[in-house]
């Protein structure tokens, strides 16, 4: 059915009556979903604002928002009873996400050069023989008998012994001074005569500064000789 045109008034003008076009309330977000305001409710005489700078923005009022372009940060101009500041709006902490799974073992690098031989130790030979160099011994030959004490600080040498005679089966022994000797130390003795085979040396004891050596003639006879008896000092370590 058409609708009545309205009629004029004594002045000629058409009242307008439009009852169909109520007043419409602002539209917000409510729930994330677009709505009108409700009728309770009233927006702010200033509402906030949202500002993209690197540095605060100037002009600023409470509850502004500032993302930070620098850090990729929000925040909040946040107002109390006394002060004005910026303050971070921070979200709630996800769940740890799973780890990862392990990456391939990297090549393995090239290998480095040899490093350069060490120098010998003290008095140590530093060809392929094991022993002492030139320089770390000493000779030294006995006077007056058999069992006359003789002096060699060196940690390595040769003795020569006197000529005296020793009867078959007999056993001397003489003191052999050297300060290159510890309490700890071995000493190993030999001989390089002749008739050394017609011996038995040994050392029975060697102390700080001195050991013994001791021979025995373990022939058939008496045999006067003077012998040549090469010793070692052996470092034995306690700790």
């Amino acid at each position: 059915m058409p609708r009545a045109r309205p009629r004029s008034t004594s002045s000629g003008a058409f009242p307008l009556r439009w009852p169909e076009m109520a007043e419409r309330r602002p539209l917000v977000l409510i729930g994330g979903q677009p709505a009108e305001l409700p009728g309770s409710d009233s927006l702010p005489s200033t509402p906030a604002r949202a500002f993209v700078s690197d540095t605060p923005p100037v002009g600023a009022t409470a509850k502004d928002l500032w993302f930070n372009s620098s850090n990729g940060q929000m925040y909040i101009l946040y107002e109390d009873a006394d002060s004005t500041q910026w303050v971070g709006v921070v979200g709630k902490q996800g769940k740890t996400g799973p780890m990862g799974a392990t990456g391939s073992t990297g090549a393995t690098g090239a290998t480095g050069a040899t490093g350069a031989t060490g120098p010998a130790g003290s008095g140590l030979s530093s060809s392929g023989a094991i022993g002492y160099t030139t320089g770390a011994g000493g000779t030294v030959t006995q006077t007056v008998s058999k069992n006359n004490t003789v002096s060699i600080n060196e940690p390595s040498g040769t003795i020569t012994t006197h000529n005296a005679a020793l009867a078959a089966g007999a056993t001397v022994s003489f003191t052999v001074n050297n300060t290159a000797v510890d309490s700890d130390d071995v000493v190993y003795v030999t001989t390089h005569s002749g008739g050394g085979l017609n011996y038995r040396i040994d050392v029975p004891i060697s102390v700080a500064d001195s050991f013994v050596i001791r021979m025995t003639n373990i022939s058939a006879g008496s045999l006067s000789e003077a012998l040549s008896i090469s010793f070692a000092v052996v470092r034995v370590a306690t700790s």
